[in-house]
């Protein structure tokens, strides 16, 4: 329990206790009693740019040594089946699986993806087009990231960068495996870059509850998909099962510590309304096809059973791209 003391407008202080898990849920804690702190909109702008520990993927790059295992055990594997996934539609079909290497840059490959993938379906982008996920990094650790020495950042920095500097093709700016420098953000992108950032501004997101199954098959339905921070534990980011078939599960004891944070894009789902442990999401990875190697959806695809998400994702980021 936290004890948080507030001053009203006349100077007096009050307190009041917040139970909580981690920081992250703190920062959630305090902007949803901003009317009892009496926080005003600059001060929520301000507290919206904190970045939490699971916000940084800074050890948390493409997982590398993996081992390709056999897929015989998929079909022990709750929920999952042939008949399951012929039902499965996948809203990133015929869009190439992406690898962030050794960068914390998994938030910008997650919002890029939801936004070449959503831009395609509603004819924004005809043909496809391939961003730049570098681009979009270095200018959010220059202009939207409250700690620069950290390698990652939120995916909300990144939408307020879409919104105020666009994004360029990857031709323009092509991504860098690796970068030196002590912000992380490797080398700045030439004029030409952001000379056709300017004409590809995103403007519009939705927040969502990643607690919220409906909301987030719903935008799935509808086209959208949804990108969705999640917590990586130990138990599973270090095992080669996983590595091969991208089926995650929770953490099986009390003292599984989490690596860190993760950004992924939920591109599809299947439900069993008579068995919810039995239902899942579909996700586009961005550590290439080499994680998940032998997944049912395709390299690089895992599967999120939606037990996960209601379970430790509650309070973490989620958001769907409007056009």
């Amino acid at each position: 329990m936290f004890e948080v003391v507030r001053l009203n407008e006349d100077g007096f202080a009050s307190t009041f206790g917040i139970s909580l898990d981690d920081v992250t849920n703190l920062v959630q804690a305090l902007l949803s009693a901003d009317s009892e702190c009496g926080f005003d909109s600059e001060k929520r702008e301000a507290l919206m740019s904190i970045e939490c520990p699971l916000d940084d993927i800074n050890s948390l790059e493409s997982p590398s040594e993996m081992e390709a295992l056999d897929s015989n055990g998929l079909a022990n594997i709750a929920g999952y089946s042939a008949e399951a996934e012929a039902q499965v539609e996948l809203l990133s079909d015929g869009h190439p699986i992406r690898d962030q290497k050794k960068r914390g840059t998994c938030a910008s490959f997650a919002t890029l993806r939801a936004l070449e993938v959503s831009g395609l379906k509603k004819n924004v982008f005809q043909p496809p087009i391939d961003l730049s996920e570098h681009f979009l990094h270095w200018n959010t650790k220059e202009y939207h990231c409250g700690n620069r020495n950290r390698p990652g950042t939120g995916i909300e920095n990144h939408l307020r960068t879409l919104s105020h500097k666009g994004v360029c093709k990857e031709d323009l700016c092509p991504y860098e495996e690796s970068s030196s420098d002590a912000e992380h953000k490797g080398a700045m992108p030439k004029s030409d870059a952001f000379s056709d950032a300017e004409t590809r501004k995103h403007h519009g997101s939705q927040r969502l509850k990643p607690e919220d199954l409906n909301a987030l098959k719903k935008a799935i339905t509808g086209g959208s998909p949804v990108i969705l921070q999640i917590p990586v534990f130990h138990n599973w980011y270090n095992d080669l099962e996983v590595r091969a078939s991208g089926i995650l599960y929770s953490q099986t004891g009390p003292h599984d510590k989490t690596e860190g944070s993760h950004a992924i894009v939920l591109v599809g789902y299947f439900e069993d309304p008579e068995a919810q442990d039995e239902s899942y999401f579909v996700f586009d990875n961005s550590w290439g096809e080499r994680w998940a190697e032998s997944s049912p959806f395709g390299a690089g695809r895992g599967i999120l059973p939606f037990n996960y998400v209601t379970t430790h994702c509650r309070g973490l980021s989620a958001y769907l791209l409007t056009h």
